[in-house]
């Protein structure tokens, strides 16, 4: 990576240290800055305690190595158990339930491949876009802000670096935007070729994949050329040599699209000022951006910059890719930026920060096995109620809330309902009903009822409770996490 002019009066080292000791120093400032944000990141994941879709993922995962096929129904739930499910995602289960072998070491362990490959890309992409070392170190410590709420056992581990790597490779390909079609395509060969390969795999874990064709034909639009729609157009005809062809595509298209399942999912949710986090990604992307392009920017980087920040105030669930539109903010930036400058002592610091990150991280990691373990959320996961269940044979139609299907899956109960909202707006109509419970817009014994349960497994303290026990329902166990209830007798004895 080139850090540092040759020319003396732009070299940022004063005294003895020649630009070649400058670019070593430069180097190992940004292996340094990768290794500590792929620390804080791996101390991140020690940390998290294991609940919510990640199982069923590894449900899936457990049933397509037992089966050696691909899950395309619904088995593991009792409600439309042979429904159509067009599972982009199936790849991930398949991955993750190996990694499951290792116990949480397992899934840890995808989760570094995920982050130290996604910083990777990033600086990747800093040396693309011109910027010097310590701007790398600022762009990574941004990323690692940016990112770290999203980094859980679930696919988007992998579809951040991903999306990166695409990106890193369209920038590439931007590079010699200019040359004749036919010299384009024989120079940038490989570069197409990976991209196509890496859209491909990226479609069969993840539905994010659709972001690669979106910046394609933003290229072709803002260039007026038809090259890049036909690269577009290929990355599309690849991610559809999957299992379940243009039907995937057809999918995940759609589900991005989808205003019910933006009201369904949290992480489709707009940021809020409310939340001190999202309100101070806000705040820095949108001034720190503003006031660096303002001096330093193109048409082409704002518009950019412009596009990641609309779609994070689209939904939260974007704001990784922040990272991106920071790093076409500061293109260019190869001296100190704010105040800081390259030195021994600075690359000492990044490098510090990220080994007692990694310290704090190994402390409060807890291993055990994935149902029952100390890994396990026992907050978020009705742990002591399934084994309940379990032991006492109960575990034919049982009614569940909407974030606990997964671990039931997992403990081997077929779930009601699950966090497969794209999967569950086509084929229970019970699932915008228990939205509307949750509204009040609706009876939760009703709905209950009518769902034919024989046992019902809900907080204690939620609107269900208290209505299915008004109308009859029997607590017959219960912790601060969960409750059990048996419907009435029939003939109401």
């Amino acid at each position: 990576m080139t850090v540092a002019s040759t020319d003396a009066r732009e070299t940022p080292f004063p005294g003895p240290l020649q630009p070649g000791a400058a670019r070593a120093l430069g180097q190992g400032t940004t292996a340094a800055a990768v290794g500590a944000a792929t620390a804080v990141t791996v101390a991140w994941l020690c940390r998290l305690r294991l609940a919510g879709d990640a199982y069923w993922d590894l449900a899936a995962g457990r049933w397509m190595w037992a089966h050696r096929a691909v899950l395309k129904t619904n088995p593991l739930s009792w409600v439309a158990p042979h429904a159509q499910w067009i599972n982009t995602e199936w790849l991930w289960g398949v991955i993750l339930w190996g990694a499951a072998h290792f116990g949480p070491l397992g899934l840890i362990a995808l989760g570094i491949v995920g982050a130290l490959a996604f910083y990777l890309a990033l600086a990747a992409l800093a040396r693309r876009l011109d910027l010097g070392p310590v701007a790398t170190v600022v762009l990574l410590w941004w990323s690692v802000w940016v990112s770290l709420p999203g980094w859980k056992f679930r696919p988007q581990a992998w579809g951040y670096p991903a999306a990166a790597w695409a990106f890193v490779l369209i920038q590439g390909l931007a590079t010699e935007a200019g040359a004749p079609a036919r010299v384009w395509f024989a120079r940038q060969r490989w570069r197409l070729g990976g991209l196509v390969v890496l859209v491909w795999f990226w479609s069969q874990f993840h539905g994010s994949w659709i972001l690669a064709p979106l910046w394609l034909l933003w290229e072709a639009a803002w260039r007026r050329e038809g090259r890049w729609a036909l690269v577009a157009l290929a990355s599309v005809a690849a991610a559809a040599l999957g299992p379940f062809g243009y039907a995937g595509v057809v999918h995940a298209f759609a589900v991005a699209g989808s205003p019910e399942i933006a009201r369904t999912i949290a992480e489709w949710a707009s940021p809020t000022l409310h939340n001190p986090a999202e309100a101070v990604t806000l705040v820095l992307y949108v001034f720190g951006g503003q006031l660096w392009l303002a001096r330093h920017g193109s048409w082409r980087r704002w518009a950019y910059w412009a596009g990641f920040a609309a779609a994070y105030l689209w939904a939260v669930r974007f704001g990784p890719y922040l990272a991106l539109g920071a790093a076409m903010a500061l293109a260019g930036a190869r001296e100190g930026i704010w105040g800081l400058s390259l030195s021994r002592t600075f690359r000492g610091t990044v490098a510090t920060a990220g080994a007692a990150a990694l310290v704090l991280g190994a402390l409060s990691f807890r291993g055990g096995n994935l149902a029952t373990g100390p890994f396990v959320s026992r907050q978020r996961n009705p742990v002591a109620a399934v084994t309940f269940l379990l032991r006492h044979h109960l575990t034919r139609r049982v009614f569940n809330a909407y974030g606990w299907g997964g671990y039931l899956a997992y403990r081997g109960i077929p779930d009601w309902i699950d966090g497969r909202a794209d999967f569950w707006l086509g084929v229970n109509h019970d699932f915008q009903a228990y939205a509307e419970v949750l509204d009040g817009q609706r009876s939760a014994s009703s709905l209950v009822t009518h769902a034919g349960a024989a046992v019902a497994l809900v907080p204690p303290a939620s609107v269900f409770a208290i209505e299915l026990e008004s109308a009859g329902w029997r607590p017959i166990w219960h912790d601060r996490v969960a409750v059990v209830l048996l419907p009435p007798p029939k003939g109401g004895q």
